[in-house]
């Protein structure tokens, strides 16, 4: 039952702002790995803020340099160089691969790949080439870019960009099985780039994210690095959501192995305290921009976004929070194959991830593998109830599992025993 108060909160808010309402909670305040509503409940936090609070909920150490910040200075012209901006930059390019050299300035993830897509453009003019069930933000652009018949995003008056399948070895496109298949998803790149010349460049999520923590096998990356390179592709990625320790790397083109012309980060960049996105670029695509005036956003990079995003990322960089999330990402994927497969076993498709990215497709049968969106939503509304916050790919295929990377052992220990008191009661009643 919701408290009368946190009831007319939701109401007002529907109706003053254009926003998603999924859950019937009003967000209060938030420590460590605990979100409190205006209830005064308590909630374990398994999705941070879709991916967003990557150092856990209300550092010290990023509000102190916040506190610090604005007694000096929140804003400064963006024609002016700042100390703050520069060190972030300095920062961010000595853990970048060294295929990026500059950074450019965006205020959050669809900013950011607008600008190393307009980097692209300016350099090389063209068509950018993208990969199904992508989202890369939410402007007119990116919008563009994204799988909109997927999600039901609106529509733009930009031309969508030319697609291929992605690399989904659960719902293979081409009906092949991993290893074993002749890596056709990367030889999807290859047949579209030579088919239209004028396209020029690849945008893609290493780990696609709201399509449903979509992890490709390592071949298919040293496929995608050959392809570019015999074609002469730019290789964008979009490491807004996989970037910043996420995926047990600092980035996941690490990860990889991959040398991209360009990288974009937003959400655990700023770690959630401040706006801000990043196009890190090769030095070709930095100085095609830099031909053009105008090519970043008046309130990107000011100097309270630099300083929080600055403590943020040597946060995630002294605790070896990447590290963090590899090791207990690990243990985490174990926990949960295991216990979908003892308590859930006809309804679990695939569970898969990479670090504390990890999602769980579930489906109303194992042979036709058909999503089972009601079983999905069942789960994350009893969670919720439970005190459990968990997230869903954007079309309710997938439970999405992104807690902070400041995971430890008794956190996740609570959140299985949540989940696990869910899952048999969805079971229970489901027939499961």
């Amino acid at each position: 039952m919701t408290d009368p108060a946190s009831a007319d909160v939701v109401r007002r808010y529907a109706a003053a702002a254009v926003a998603d309402t999924a859950f019937p909670v009003v967000f209060k305040t938030a420590s460590g790995c605990r979100i409190e509503d205006l209830e005064g409940k308590t909630y374990t936090d398994f999705i941070s803020g879709y991916g967003v609070v990557n150092t856990g909920w209300q550092r010290p150490e990023v509000l102190a340099a916040l506190e610090q910040q604005a007694r000096t200075a929140c804003f400064a012209p963006p024609w002016l160089p700042t100390r703050e901006a520069t060190h972030l930059a300095e920062e961010l390019l000595a853990l970048a691969p060294p295929s990026t050299r500059v950074c450019a300035r965006a205020t959050g993830g669809a900013e950011a790949n607008e600008v190393a897509v307009k980097a692209h453009f300016a350099h090389r003019g063209g068509k950018v080439l993208v990969v199904g069930r992508a989202y890369h933000g939410g402007t007119t652009r990116a919008l563009a870019l994204s799988d909109g018949n997927r999600f039901g995003l609106p529509p733009t008056p930009v031309p969508d960009a030319p697609r291929v399948p992605p690399a989904y070895c659960y719902r293979c496109p081409y009906g092949k099985t991993y290893p074993g298949c002749s890596l056709e998803c990367a030889q999807a790149v290859e047949h579209a780039a030579r088919a239209d010349p004028a396209i020029t460049g690849l945008l893609l999520e290493p780990v696609i994210g709201s399509g449903g923590a979509i992890v490709p096998p390592r071949a298919y990356f040293d496929a995608i690095q050959d392809i570019c390179a015999r074609c002469n592709l730019t290789l964008i990625l979009d490491e807004v959501l996989t970037g910043c320790g996420r995926v047990g790397a600092f980035l996941a083109a690490d990860a990889f192995g991959l040398r991209p012309h360009a990288v974009t980060l937003a959400k655990g960049l700023g770690g959630g305290y401040v706006p801000i996105g990043a196009a890190l670029l090769d030095r070709e695509l930095a100085d095609a921009l830099s031909r053009y005036e105008d090519v970043s956003a008046t309130l990107a990079w000011t100097p309270l976004a630099c300083a929080a995003a600055l403590a943020n990322v040597r946060v995630i960089r002294d605790e070896r929070l990447a590290e963090n999330a590899r090791v207990m990402g690990g243990r985490l994927l174990a926990a949960l194959k295991e216990l979908f497969a003892r308590v859930l076993p006809a309804h679990t498709g695939e569970v898969r991830g990479m670090g504390l990215l990890i999602g769980i497709e579930l489906v109303k049968n194992q042979t036709t593998k058909e999503p089972a969106v009601q079983l999905a939503k069942r789960v994350v509304l009893r969670c919720l109830r439970a005190g459990l916050m968990v997230g869903t790919s954007w079309d309710w295929n997938t439970l999405i599992i992104m807690p902070p990377l400041t995971l430890d052992e008794a956190t996740m220990g609570e959140a299985l025993g949540v989940l696990e008191t869910v899952l048999k009661r969805v079971a229970g009643a489901s027939g499961a």
